[in-house]
């Protein structure tokens, strides 16, 4: 795990070299977490050996799916493919009962962030077409949410989506609704979301309510929400014989609060313009294996694992070598403007450091080489 989160995307070969033994290990949680590992350290790399070792792995150790780890092994092999739709997966045509499963989490893989809803038309028509399969729908549904991350209208029209899917009144599917959430509005609250949430919590489903409180952390996570934190707290008496739920409820207690306030949840970068996938990562994997929360490592001797999540955390603070003046207020949509229309509007002028919230956007007010206000900023002399 230290591996992991050091060198994630790193795509070392002498580590390569070093994790491939571990890979054939007699324990089989060992074995698929490192699949996990080397799949976060190739990202995005189609590497044709891990390929076929992991799809070997995949056909030969089908009968310990029902292991959460085992998953890290489906998200092992679906890492390789990150924002790759060049390269063509071989996994559905493989003689195995779950080869729909990894193809189609590879599939939202290949087309994260692209928007496209031809893809998500496939994706939704090859689980929900025959028989119910809790694990193929719910993979489905998370698989869409990727596709539609990153961009607004497309983050809108696949949460309408998911809604909708609430139809079926299926309690997985009201279980994995939730993460699909987290997913797409990680530290940015929205009022009908926490709604749809708080009435979840309260369902009677200890597996919905689980998944409805880690929502809750995400996406409030760093933002110090005075109206979730009431939602949460007046959850402590209704679940408090529930060791998972207590365990689920301060994990997204200290999410509400992340860094006294100086700390969100995010993958993007760039005015959203481009994904960091160590953040992503983080994020993904976190919430993949809140699937089935009765078995879930992060319940049961490896709660250690929601140390994952920290890789996309990142500072809301801004700050320049030497103060200068920002501007900070909420954006302003350009698509098909001309000219030099404004990007901002309500502004108001601060000295650095100052810290964004979720919803505001901040621009250099002095001349500088880049007006975006994020990671690195470098400034020129008038």
């Amino acid at each position: 795990m230290g591996i992991q989160t050091i060198y994630c995307n790193a795509n070392d070969e002498d580590l390569k070299k070093l994790l491939i033994p571990l890979l054939y290990s007699e324990n089989q949680e060992i074995s698929f977490f490192a699949a996990f590992t080397l799949g976060s350290l190739f990202v995005g790399s189609a590497d044709d050996e891990l390929i076929s070792i992991f799809l070997q792995m995949y056909i030969e150790k089908e009968e310990y799916v029902d292991s959460h780890f085992f998953k890290m092994l489906m998200l092992g092999i679906a890492l390789l493919f990150y924002r790759r739709p060049d390269v063509e997966c071989c996994l559905e045509t493989m003689e195995t009962n779950y080869a729909k499963h990894g193809a189609i989490l590879v599939k939202g893989f290949q087309f994260l962030k692209t928007g496209d809803p031809q893809v998500v038309e496939h994706l939704l028509s090859e689980a929900f077409c025959g028989e119910t399969d809790a694990l193929l729908e719910s993979i489905a549904l998370l698989s869409c949410s990727l596709i539609g991350i990153g961009d607004e209208l497309a983050t809108q029209m696949i949460s309408r989506i998911c809604a909708s899917s609430l139809i079926l009144e299926s309690t997985h599917l009201k279980s994995v609704l939730p993460l699909c959430y987290a997913l797409m509005y990680p530290s940015s609250p929205q009022s009908t979301i926490i709604d749809f949430l708080e009435r979840n919590i309260n369902c009677g489903d200890i597996n919905v309510s689980i998944s409805s409180m880690f929502a809750l952390g995400v996406i409030g996570a760093g933002t110090v929400s005075g109206r979730l934190q009431k939602i949460i707290d007046s959850q402590y008496t209704h679940f408090y014989k529930d060791f998972k739920a207590i365990t689920m409820l301060r994990i997204s207690n200290g999410l509400l609060s992340l860094g006294k306030g100086l700390t969100s949840i995010s993958y993007n970068l760039y005015d959203k313009s481009c994904i960091v996938p160590k953040n992503f990562i983080g994020l993904f994997a976190t919430t993949f294996l809140m699937f089935d929360t009765f078995s879930s490592p992060l319940f049961k001797g490896h709660t250690y694992l929601f140390y994952l999540l920290n890789q996309s955390f990142v500072p809301k603070y801004m700050y320049t070598e030497k103060k200068v003046h920002v501007r900070i207020g909420l954006p302003v949509s350009t698509v098909g403007i001309v000219g030099d229309p404004k990007t901002i509007s309500s502004m108001q002028t601060h000295t650095t450091p100052v810290i964004l919230n979720c919803t505001e956007r901040a621009e250099i007010d002095e001349s500088s080489y880049t007006t975006i206000f994020e990671d690195v900023v470098l400034l020129k002399d008038n």
